[in-house]
């Protein structure tokens, strides 16, 4: 019996599991998705997930897409993910589902933009200090030589040995002039900084090859290709608007506006070797700089994932389905 399901967020980041491709959790009846994508995960591996007979909706399917960016194989029979109102009448709960599935990278490209924007904002912060901490000792030594040209006054008993009228000077904190980039002037500095604000981080499309679903009611044939054919719609249309927002960062790289940036696991760009990976940030760990030779061929529509019914009984499994996968000697 699970009480907290937060063992499970202590779970996905366990050192151990770095090397995981595939991942079984079944809690019955209980939303454990959200506790998955709750920490960063060491699950960098991973390939096939299931979570069967837990609870989980469209909204935290598209997280768990996010979160666990190479996923190529999903299986949430039993799950409820598919409203009973689905399959009584066309509400396009499938077409919904394929864009949600297909749009879940852009989520993760605005989430790493996010990421680099606060560390540059911070670290402006850290450098703006930093230069006036050092310049606030010439100025106490210029106010020194002022007061000591005053002309002395009787010094008793009644003198004081401080002045209120004293500045106080904070001391550097060091700590945090750790992450400035070392070497270089002030300016040196605040150039770089100035050129990772305008990176960009751009969005491919998702690796996912299958998603297993089941519904309340066995589906019959002409249900069974019509949702099909919804959620592939539904997948085109969320490609569709990743095509359009990879032509306009395009354009805005050729004509110099941003730097343009991918994930090094997804689709390959360019002539770009995973040498030119930029560590000036950590946030920018996993990125490589696009290169716009072979743009041409990264815009396109990929295929739409396996839509699999097999977890009811009377239906068949969709070709090379993740449940196929569990089966293979491989797994």
């Amino acid at each position: 019996m699970f009480f907290s399901l937060q063992p499970v967020s202590t779970l996905v980041a366990a050192l151990s599991l770095r090397n995981v491709t595939h991942l079984r959790l079944c809690i019955p009846s209980r939303a454990i998705a959200s506790f998955l994508i709750k920490t960063s995960t060491t699950l960098n591996q991973l390939k096939l997930l299931d979570l069967s007979m837990t609870q989980i909706d469209t909204v935290t399917l598209s997280k768990v897409l996010t979160h666990f960016n190479g996923l190529s194989y999903l299986i949430l029979d039993h799950s409820g993910l598919i409203p009973r109102a689905a399959e009584l009448a066309d509400t396009g709960e499938f077409t919904s589902l394929g864009r949600a599935c297909a749009l879940s990278t852009i989520e993760r490209a605005r989430e790493r933009e996010k990421e680099i924007k606060e560390a540059v904002a911070e670290r402006r912060a850290v450098l703006g200090s930093v230069t006036t901490q050092l310049a606030v000792p010439s100025d106490e030594a210029t106010s020194s030589s002022r007061i000591s040209k005053v002309k002395k006054g009787r010094r008793g008993v009644l003198t004081a040995a401080f002045s209120i009228r004293e500045k106080l000077v904070a001391p550097l904190d060091t700590s945090r002039t750790l992450s400035i980039p070392q070497g270089g002037d002030a300016k040196d500095m605040m150039q770089a900084i100035k050129a990772l604000e305008k990176v960009r981080v751009l969005p491919c499309v998702s690796n996912l090859l299958s998603l297993c679903v089941t519904t309340f009611i066995t589906p019959t044939s002409d249900q069974h290709t019509q949702w099909e054919g919804d959620f592939a719609r539904g997948w085109e249309e969320g490609c569709r608007t990743i095509e359009a927002i990879q032509k306009r960062l395009l354009t805005s790289k050729r004509n110099k506006l941003i730097r343009l940036f991918r994930f090094k696991n997804a689709q390959r760009l360019g002539n770009t070797d995973e040498e030119q990976a930029i560590n000036a940030l950590p946030e920018l760990k996993e990125l490589i700089e696009v290169d716009l030779e072979g743009e041409e061929s990264m815009v396109r529509v990929s295929a739409s994932p396996g839509l699999c019914f097999g977890g009811m009984d009377g239906v068949s499994h969709a070709e090379g389905c993740g449940h196929s996968i569990i089966w293979s000697q491989d797994y």
